[in-house]
This record gives structure tokens, C-alpha cells and sequence, in this order.
């Protein structure tokens, strides 16, 4: 605002003394960079305060992700056995446990996870089923039942809200004549943070 009144004063100035004819030019230019050198420091100290309240309104936002696969061959799961992807692929902010197979949110908020396997032929009087848990909930399932004498691959991908220090695990269920064969490109589990609260 100081600024702006300067600049006034000083176009009031050019025009009366243009018109007295009592200012001289170098008068004039100096009060000329005089106000320019005020603007200019003005403009400076507005910039660094915006500057400043951006960085310090900004939350440190480090990403999350990770991906798991399995580094051993599991065969005839139980029912309630919880599944362990120990290979580890990505963990970027470290919040998946691989000796577990538990992802921990290390904040609130929606996150994404998807689950892919794939297994071999099963006898007609089994079938398999793996829910994806958040603590002891449910909330995603690949299945594979009946009889067939190839390869099914099935995958699932939720989104979901997760409170701070959540667990999502994968729990076995409807125990049967299954083998689950270590390889990340058939059986692995990711997931990553969409938004934090």
C-alpha cells in the first residue's frame, strides 16, 4: 500500500511540476528509482512471506507402496492360515512387515491394495478361498473352486479406508488339495496409499 501512494505521489509530482516547470529531470529520475527500489523490495519481502507459508502449510507427504511375493512353495494351506508373501519387491516408507505378511498404515487414509495368485489344478471335492483382512474384517476375496486340469490366475483390488497402525493380512480359508507355487509374477500382493487423512 505504501508502494501505491508513492507511485501516486509521484505521477502527482511529474504532472505539477511538468506543468510548474519547477522539478528538474534528474529530480525526477531519481525519485523515479527511488520508487522502483521500494516496489522491488516490497515485491521481495510479499514473496518470501507467500514462499514461506506454502512450505510451512505443506505436509511432509512421503509416498507409500509396497509389493510382496512368495519365496517358498505353500502346500495345502489350512483354513484360518495366515498367508505370508515374504519376498519382498518394493517397500517404499517400510510399512509392510515381510516375516509377518501384515501391511501397518503408518497414517489414516484410502489406500489401494490388490491381490493376484494363481494355482494349478484342484480335485472336484476342494476348493480355496483367500480373504483379504483388515484387522479381523474381510474385506476383499480371490477364490478357486471346482475341478479344472489347467492354471487359474484370479486377483482382487479394494480401496479402503484405514485407520493409523491398521494391519491388512490375508487369511487362508476353505482348506483343500492346493499347492501355492513361490513366483512374484503369479502370486504377489500390493498395495499403496491413495490420500492421507
Amino acid at each position: 500500500m505504501h508502494s501505491f501512494l508513492l507511485l501516486v505521489i509521484f505521477q502527482i509530482t511529474v504532472s505539477f511540476g511538468l506543468l510548474l516547470n519547477n522539478v528538474d529531470i534528474s529530480d525526477l529520475e531519481r525519485m523515479k528509482q527511488e520508487i522502483k527500489a521500494e516496489l522491488t523490495k516490497e515485491f521481495d519481502l510479499k514473496l518470501a512471506e507467500i514462499k514461506k507459508n506454502v512450505t510451512t502449510s505443506l505436509p511432509n507427504v512421503q509416498p507409500i507402496a509396497f509389493m510382496a511375493g512368495l519365496s517358498q512353495t505353500i502346500v495345502n494351506p489350512t483354513s484360518g492360515q495366515h498367508l505370508i508373501f515374504d519376498q519382498v519387491i518394493t517397500n517404499v516408507g517400510n510399512a509392510y512387515r515381510d516375516l509377518h505378511g501384515i501391511f501397518t498404515a503408518p497414517v489414516g487414509g484410502y489406500y489401494s491394495f490388490t491381490l493376484n495368485m494363481a494355482i494349478a489344478n484342484i480335485a472336484i471335492s476342494h476348493s480355496y478361498h483367500v480373504y483379504i483382512m483388515v484387522n479381523s474384517n474381510a474385506i476383499g476375496y480371490i477364490f478357486f473352486d471346482g475341478q479344472h486340469s489347467y492354471w487359474l490366475r484370479r486377483s482382487d483390488t479394494i480401496v479402503v479406508h484405514l485407520n493409523q497402525n491398521d494391519d491388512v493380512w490375508l487369511k487362508s480359508t476353505r482348506s483343500g488339495n492346493v499347492t501355492i507355487y513361490s513366483n512374484s509374477l503369479h502370486q504377489h500382493i500390493s498395495g499403496f496409499l491413495i490420500a492421507r487423512d
